[in-house]
C-alpha cells in the first residue's frame, strides 16, 4: 500500500510514515487475533482418536479437530481477502521507477 500511495498519487508529492504504516497494519494484526481468540474460546481444537486397522496392521493417529467448519472458512475469507488486496496492488505497482525497484539495486 505505501508503494501505491507513494507512486499512484499522481503529480503531488506524497510522504508516509512509519507511522502511518502501521496504523495501517495493525488492525489488521488485531483482526486476526481476535478471530484467533474467538475461535479459540468457542470452538477450540479437540483431540481426536483414530485407529485403522488393516489385517495386520494398526494405525493409532491423533488429530486436531472443529466441531464445525467455520474457523476454517472465517479464515479463508479474511486470508482470501488479504491476498486479492494484494495481488491488486502488485498489479497497480507493476510498473516502478527505477528508483523503487529494489531487486536491481
Amino acid at each position: 500500500y505505501r508503494m501505491y500511495k507513494l507512486v499512484g498519487s499522481g503529480l503531488r508529492a506524497v510522504t508516509m510514515t512509519h507511522v502511518q504504516a502501521a496504523r495501517l497494519t495493525v488492525p489488521l494484526i488485531a483482526l486476526q487475533t481476535l478471530i484467533l481468540l474467538i475461535f479459540s474460546f468457542v470452538d477450540p481444537y479437540k483431540r481426536t482418536e483414530i485407529i485403522d486397522n488393516d489385517g495386520s496392521d494398526v494405525t493409532l493417529r491423533y488429530i486436531c479437530s472443529h466441531d464445525t467448519d467455520a474457523f476454517f472458512a472465517v479464515m479463508l475469507i479474511y486470508e482470501g481477502g488479504l491476498v486479492l488486496v494484494g495481488c491488486v496492488l502488485a498489479f497497480k505497482t507493476r510498473h516502478l521507477r527505477h528508483e523503487f525497484n529494489e531487486s536491481k539495486q
